[in-house]
């Protein structure tokens, strides 16, 4: 569904058609992808069925057949403006170092009736600005990548399931790469339901330690940091703050908000050790 809404955005870009190109990438999904795709004449179809669950795989398929100088990262939830490519090429022209760009990530609700769990990711999840301008890491939800760091640095790691984006990129600027942000290449990304959380919060888990171990910490800090992880509560201020910036605020909105957070960080910890176990 969310695909059938992208491609047509994509499609339609206020960008010259003759100077992009959009690929799909299927991770072996039981849906009938390829039958939607097919529907979009320029569209390029491909599977990536050798490392399931693993959007990096399918990723690095798309790269790897690409024809750009800039790839564009872009997940199927993730909705962008018409001038999406007009801004991003304006602001390369602009600021010509610039390596990668990370485009702002804004979320949108598709019923009236907003659950607590959909209002949870908008103020807490992919916070593009925040993770570019202060912890110089990218997610690639909408991300922008000049193709001839992939050939400097290779391509995200193979296999896993999340956070290769943010390991990836925060690697290539430790080595010189120049990451920026832009706020007017800008996407709107359908905010999750309270089941598609508590997956998505897992996942990150088990990932993690993965991409703790490769940063330098030994078996011992990651266990350290697993059980601080369970054993840490969750702070309602940052939860009011954050609630009250996106304008929804309430008290027994809080209070949804706190006992969802709770238990994805639960979650996440059981997740977090999980992948310690599988390190090990």
């Amino acid at each position: 569904k969310e695909l059938s809404e992208l491609l047509p955005l994509l499609l339609n870009q206020n960008y010259d058609k003759e100077m992009y190109e959009i690929i799909v990438v299927d991770n072996c999904s039981s849906e009938p992808i390829e039958d939607l795709v097919l529907q979009f004449g320029k569209v390029k179809y491909m599977k990536e069925c050798e490392h399931l669950n693993s959007p990096y795989s399918a990723r690095n398929k798309g790269i790897e057949i690409s024809n750009g100088e800039i790839i564009a990262l872009l997940d199927a939830t993730c909705h962008p403006i018409n001038n999406w490519l007009n801004y991003i090429n304006k602001f390369y022209c602009e600021n010509t170092d610039a390596d990668m760009v990370g485009g702002g990530v804004y979320f949108k609700f598709v019923n009236n009736d907003v659950t607590a769990s959909e209002i949870y990711d908008s103020i807490m999840n992919i916070n593009m600005e925040s993770s570019v301008k202060e912890r110089q890491v990218a997610k690639t939800a909408n991300l922008f990548v000049k193709k001839s760091l992939f050939d400097q640095f290779g391509y995200f790691p193979e296999g896993i399931r999340s956070g290769g984006d943010v390991s990836w990129t925060g690697n290539a600027v430790k080595k010189g790469s120049v990451l920026m942000y832009s706020d007017d290449a800008k996407v709107f990304k359908i905010a999750r339901g309270f089941k598609q959380l508590a997956k998505k919060q897992f996942r990150v888990g088990v990932g993690q330690p993965k991409i703790w171990r490769e940063s330098g910490l030994n078996s011992l800090k990651i266990l350290l940091k697993i059980l601080v992880t369970f054993i840490k509560p969750v702070n309602p201020y940052v939860l009011y703050k954050k609630s009250k910036n996106a304008g929804m605020v309430n008290p027994m909105m809080i209070i949804k908000l706190i006992i969802i957070a709770s238990y994805l960080r639960i979650l996440k910890a059981t997740g977090n050790l999980k992948g310690y176990l599988k390190e090990i």
